[in-house]
């Protein structure tokens, strides 16, 4: 009885969960195809024997399945192993980052790789005003930009006296300054006292006074 044939016995992967006791001459052939059987993961270097039932199950979460990258959306191909991929993406090209303008309200996150050349046309960097060569140091958002320039104190104005003759232009914050010490500011006559109602400019003060017909005289007669 013990070498017939025809016993029943018990399946060498019963610990694994197998119930069935084949006969003893269809006992290699279910141990060919028994579903508790251990076997080979379908991916290269997991070393993991699933058993036959699991084997698909374990394929799913296997830390060796191929898998694209978590930023492929963004344009990278990179095909990694599932127990790399977290890693892969914390260093990928196409990764998401911060703005270097996010304190200043940017909410946009270029990819790693597009982060120089966001920063370039980001609409929060900062740009200088289009005075700075006359002195101006304020950095503006771009928005600003053209706002700051009308009331820039560094903003080119002509002379108050340009009708005059006054061919300077100033910084607007220097206007006042330049005033009181333009050529062709407008001063009072000397002889104003004497009834002189002009203003000469100041470089021409002088001549008028020269000529002024207030200007105070000797008499030709006077030894007389």
């Amino acid at each position: 009885a013990l070498n017939c044939e025809f016993r029943p016995v018990s399946c060498p992967y019963r610990k694994s969960g197998c119930r069935q006791q084949p006969l003893a001459y269809e006992e290699q052939d279910h141990i060919e195809t028994c579903e508790f059987r251990p076997v080979k993961c379908r991916y290269d270097g997991c070393k993991v024997m699933p058993t036959a039932n699991l084997q698909a199950e374990h394929a799913a979460e296997c830390h060796y399945r191929p898998l694209p990258c978590l930023h492929r959306e963004r344009g990278c191909q990179e095909i990694v192993l599932a127990y790399q991929r977290m890693s892969h993406g914390d260093r990928c090209e196409f990764r998401p980052v911060p703005c270097r303008y996010a304190d200043r309200g940017c909410q946009v996150q270029p990819s790693k790789n597009q982060e120089k050349t966001h920063a370039t046309t980001c609409d929060f960097r900062p740009v200088q005003c289009q005075h700075a060569k006359r002195g101006c140091q304020e950095l503006l958002f771009i928005q600003e930009v053209e706002r700051h320039a009308e009331i820039c104190d560094f903003r080119p104005v002509p002379c108050p006296f340009e009708a005059d003759g006054c061919e300077a232009t100033v910084n607007a914050a220097d206007r006042d300054m330049h005033r009181n010490s333009c050529a062709f500011r407008p001063v009072p006559c000397p002889f104003q006292a004497l009834g002189c109602k002009m203003e000469p400019c100041y470089r021409d003060k002088t001549s008028h006074a020269k000529s002024c017909k207030y200007r105070p005289v000797f008499c030709k007669y006077k030894q007389r």
